[in-house]
């Protein structure tokens, strides 16, 4: 609202001002080729301002700025060994912005490297990692599965806490990942897992280079289990 009250106040003052200007050029004794010429600078002028003011309009207003990330992620399995299934998981990004995203670059302090994001909550590796938690099979009664707080989350034996999704990509020797996405591109990220019957949570998370400012996670439900069955969703949560 603020942003709209201040480009509203430029615009009235600058029409006030090329109106004065007008005013004074008719009222003032001078012949018509000075006329002409001073209408042609003031034609010139007023387009000037109204181009800055259409292009602060859509940067400001419109957030041209600002990235849109959509993550998006489908899974299939078929069995493997014994009661064990392949799983495929593949993660969607797509910008929907107008802006590049690149991945944020790897920090580190005495070569040893420093997480990518970190809150009260979570401590996140990598620039795009992927965690699953499997959920419990003797719930009784209802509740809801809070990815930090429930305990009928469980870790699941042999995977990692975080997989890092930008193993394939290159690392510079500064850190930088070797990903951007353009507006309108979509980029797959895929890993295959090998896990047991069941129902799970899986959480995406990336972040960007402009730390904070670039964040974006999700949260699916897998289901593990025969015929092969296949997730795609696609809507991100930020």
């Amino acid at each position: 609202m603020k942003k709209r009250i201040t480009l509203f106040a430029g615009v009235s003052v600058g029409a006030l001002a090329i109106l004065a200007a007008l005013i004074y050029l008719f009222t003032r004794p001078t012949d018509l080729k000075t006329k002409s010429e001073i209408l042609q600078s003031v034609a010139l002028s007023v387009a000037v301002v109204i181009g800055g003011l259409w292009a602060t309009y859509r940067f400001f207003i419109q957030r041209l700025y600002e990235t849109a990330l959509e993550i998006d992620l489908s899974m299939m399995c078929s069995p493997y060994v014994g009661s064990k299934f392949l799983v495929f998981v593949d993660t969607v990004l797509t910008n929907r912005g107008q802006t590049r995203i690149s991945a944020r670059p790897r920090k580190y302090l005495n070569s040893k490297p420093l997480p990518s994001y970190m809150d009260a909550k979570e401590q996140l590796h990598y620039s795009l990692g992927l965690q699953i938690k499997r959920i419990e099979e003797d719930i009784h009664g209802n509740t809801a599965l809070d990815w930090f707080e429930s305990k009928h989350l469980d870790e699941v034996q042999g995977i990692p806490n975080e997989i890092n999704l930008l193993n394939e990509y290159d690392y510079s020797t500064n850190g930088a990942v070797d990903l951007w996405i353009e507006p309108n591109e979509t980029y797959h990220c895929a890993i295959p897992l090998i896990l047991p019957k069941g129902h799970y949570v899986a959480k995406v998370a990336f972040i960007g280079n402009r730390g904070g400012f670039e964040f974006w996670s999700r949260i699916f439900h897998l289901h593990v289990a025969e015929p092969s069955s296949t997730v795609s969703n696609t809507q991100a949560v930020s």
